[in-house]
C-alpha cells in the first residue's frame, strides 16, 4: 500500500545521486515533479557531495594504475586490452584488507571497480588503433573530470528543489544510533534516519523516508520500531503512476 496521504518526504542521498550520476535516469527524475513536501538534511547533502568526489578519485586512480602498469611493463599495443583484464584483480587485491576502500563498502567497491575496468578496457581497446595509449589516458582523465563537474552541478540543482534542514546533536541521539547499530544499520544511515525522525517530530506528522537502499528498505520494520512509527521507508518509484 502506497502512503499517498503522507505529504512529507525525506530524500536519502541515493535518490539525488541516482540522477546526478546518471543523467538518463528519467524515472527517478520524474519523482522530483511530484507534489509532495520534499525535504532532506545537510548530512544527506554532504554525503552526496562526498560520494561524487569518491567516484572521481577512484576513476582517476584506476586510469593512472592502468597507465603506470602498461607503461612500466613495456606492453605492446596488441597486448594492452589483455593486460587491462589482468590488472582488475590485481588492483582489487591491493585494497582487499581495507574495510572501506576509497570510502565505499567492500561489495560496492568491487562492483564499481569491475564496472570501471570494463569501461576503460573497451574504450582503450577501441581507441588503441587510432591514438597513442598515453593520449587515450589523458583524454579519459579529462572526461572523468568533466563528468565530475556535471554531476556536481546537477546535484546542486536538485538540492535547490528541496528544503534542507540542519540539526545540532542532542543528548538522546546516541541512544537511538546505538539501537540502529545493534540492529545492523551502520552509523551514516542511522544518523540520516535520525534526522528524518527529528523533522517528523518538528512538523508533528508522519514522514516517508525515500530511499533506494535495499538495506534500509528490508529493515523498514526496525526503522518503524526505533523511530516511534513516525518514519516509513519507501522507494521513489512506488509513488510514480499513482
Amino acid at each position: 500500500m502506497i502512503d499517498l496521504d503522507i505529504q512529507y518526504h525525506f530524500l536519502d542521498s541515493n535518490v539525488f545521486l541516482g540522477i546526478a550520476l546518471d543523467s538518463h535516469n528519467s524515472s527517478r527524475e520524474d519523482y522530483f515533479h511530484l507534489h509532495f513536501n520534499k525535504i532532506t538534511s545537510d548530512k544527506v547533502e554532504k554525503e552526496s557531495e562526498l560520494v561524487i568526489l569518491k567516484f572521481l578519485i577512484i576513476s582517476i586512480s584506476i586510469l593512472k594504475y592502468i597507465a603506470g602498469h602498461i607503461e612500466d611493463g613495456n606492453v605492446s599495443d596488441n597486448e594492452i586490452p589483455k593486460s587491462i583484464r589482468k590488472l582488475e584483480n590485481k588492483f582489487s587485491k591491493e585494497y582487499w584488507d581495507e574495510k572501506y576502500p576509497f570510502g565505499f563498502k567492500k561489495e560496492r567497491f568491487l562492483s564499481l571497480t569491475h564496472e570501471l575496468f570494463q569501461r576503460y578496457y573497451y574504450l582503450i581497446k577501441k581507441g588503441i588503433y587510432y591514438k597513442p595509449f598515453d593520449l587515450i589516458i589523458t583524454e579519459q582523465c579529462g572526461e572523468v573530470s568533466s563528468s565530475y563537474q556535471k554531476s556536481v552541478n546537477s546535484l546542486q540543482d536538485l538540492f535547490k528543489l528541496v528544503k534542507v534542514y540542519s540539526f545540532t546533536e542532542e543528548a538522546e541521539d546516541q541512544n537511538i544510533i546505538d539501537k540502529f547499530n545493534s540492529d545492523g544499520i551502520h552509523n551514516p544511515d542511522a544518523e540520516i534516519l535520525l534526522d528524518a525522525y527529528k523533522i517528523a517530530k518538528l512538523v508533528n506528522d508522519y514522514l516517508i523516508f525515500i530511499t533506494n537502499d535495499a538495506g534500509i528498505i528490508n529493515n523498514s520494520d526496525i526503522v518503524l520500531s526505533n523511530l516511534e512509527s513516525m518514519v516509513i521507508c519507501r522507494k521513489p518509484e512506488e509513488f510514480l503512476n499513482n
